[in-house]
């Protein structure tokens, strides 16, 4: 069992979703009685957050818990996390899990590793479409080839996001917001591979424009031959998180959960003869933190070829991002 837990960012991502998957970790895994604590480098105070005791810094969280078996989640928006994760390792916070996107380009993710290798820090990424049951589901159905050879990927996210959107201030592009969980699956379940094409979109609402927030898609050339499309619409007005999946024999259409208010996903596959249609049980979130205070309760300190690969696939998709940014750059010169 970790001694502690420590989240840095109490907005949407950390009091939102991060909290709540605390609080459904079994006991073995974090005693519930256990205060967690909170630090917002945003806010830089000690504004209340119901079910967190706030601190004011790193240095002030490092004596209210051990730091080195602490689990420290970072929340806060991709920019700056560099500055913000030296600031906890040289407190001596050595555990962490990170929210998705890593950074928003290649600096920022070099600079993020660079402190991980010089303070040896052990990361494992929020990135809950590497431990979601449907991604595992249809990864089996690939590599068993019941299906015959995987042929194209297909992605499709879609929700409204305009009040966030309009005071968005960290996000700089549709790109940073949902398809890094869905590229990062598409990198698990086809390999690395290159961006073919991207472009994004601006968000608008009430005479109000936003450059680059509205929408983004992006193509995948991947190594093994597959491609990959993935959209991402944020003033849609549904909510969807769908995959499609063409093979030689067949195809499959899955759906993830749309959002944290029911955690269940859905799978249709087709192989010409029969369709089968299954319903079940995908806390895909509350499973990636799971997976890694599994991990650092039974590891203590060691690295792991499951933690090494969420790291690489991770460290991926910010390189990809950022191949779609400039791709989608040169397209719409003055966006």
């Amino acid at each position: 069992m970790v001694s502690g837990s420590l989240i840095v960012g109490l907005g949407r991502s950390g009091a939102g979703l991060h909290l709540p998957a605390l609080r459904r970790l079994p006991p073995e895994l974090r005693d519930p009685m256990r205060p967690v604590l909170g630090w917002d480098p945003a806010v830089g105070s000690r504004a209340e957050t119901a079910g967190v005791t706030v601190v004011a810094s790193p240095a002030e969280a490092a004596t209210r818990l051990d730091p080195a078996t602490t689990v420290t989640h970072v929340c806060m928006p991709p920019r700056g996390r560099a500055t913000v994760l030296a600031a906890l390792a040289a407190c001596g916070f050595r555990r962490f899990v990170i929210e998705k996107p890593l950074a928003v380009d290649e600096a920022g993710l070099e600079a993020l590793l660079r402190i991980v290798g010089a303070h040896r820090l052990q990361v494992v990424p929020m990135s809950q479409w590497l431990s979601s049951t449907l991604t595992s589901r249809i990864e089996k159905i690939i590599s068993s080839g019941m299906l015959g050879r995987l042929i194209s990927l297909t992605f499709r996210q879609r929700r409204p996001r305009f009040d966030r959107g309009l005071r968005d201030k960290q996000h700089p592009t549709a790109f940073d917001v949902e398809i890094p969980h869905s590229l990062g699956a598409a990198l698990r379940l086809a390999g690395g591979g290159q961006v073919c094409d991207a472009a994004w979109g601006d968000l608008r609402a009430g005479g109000v424009v936003v450059p680059r927030l509205g929408s983004a898609w992006l193509t995948v050339a991947h190594r093994g031959g597959v491609r990959t499309r993935i959209d991402s619409d944020l003033t849609s007005p549904v909510r969807e998180r769908r995959v499609h999946a063409r093979f030689t024999g067949g195809t499959l259409t899955g759906w993830y959960p749309g959002s944290e208010a029911d955690h269940h996903a859905q799978l249709v596959v087709d192989d010409g003869r029969r369709r089968g249609h299954a319903v079940f049980l995908d806390d895909a979130l509350g499973a990636c933190v799971a997976d890694a205070y599994r991990y650092f309760a039974t590891a203590g300190g060691q690295e792991s070829a499951t933690v090494t690969d969420r790291l690489a696939v991770n460290a991926d998709v910010v390189r990809l991002l950022a191949d779609a940014k400039r791709c989608a750059a040169r397209r719409n010169p003055g966006s």
